[in-house]
């Protein structure tokens, strides 16, 4: 839950929109506009609650065939070795040299 905050938090930022948005949507129309936050999260979300019943699923097989405490320590060396994927791929080092703030046209 608090990694859904974190997330949507950061969407927000990057995208644009939010609580101390203006209350103009869609301003900025255009080739180099930001997109709009809204549909980007509706996507995002519809995703994620598409997918969870079948990783539900697919746990409750793994546990009746291999055992509870095996699923639970497969799991784990999963998200461990996910983390690890991202923490060496080149990902990390272009989040960091990103500028915070967007460029503004003129």
């Amino acid at each position: 839950m608090l990694s859904g905050v974190v997330l949507g938090s950061r969407r927000s930022a990057v995208l644009g929109g939010g609580l101390l948005d203006d209350g103009e949507p869609f301003e900025d129309v255009g080739p180099g506009a930001a997109a709009p936050a809204g549909p980007v999260t509706a996507s995002i979300r519809w995703i994620q609650w598409s997918v969870a019943p079948l990783g539900a699923l697919m746990a409750g097989v793994t546990a009746n065939v291999i055992g509870l405490h095996a699923t639970i320590l497969l799991g784990v060396v999963g998200l461990t070795l996910s983390v690890l994927f991202l923490y060496l791929s080149p990902l990390l080092a272009m989040a960091l040299r990103r500028p915070t703030q967007p460029a503004v046209p003129f």
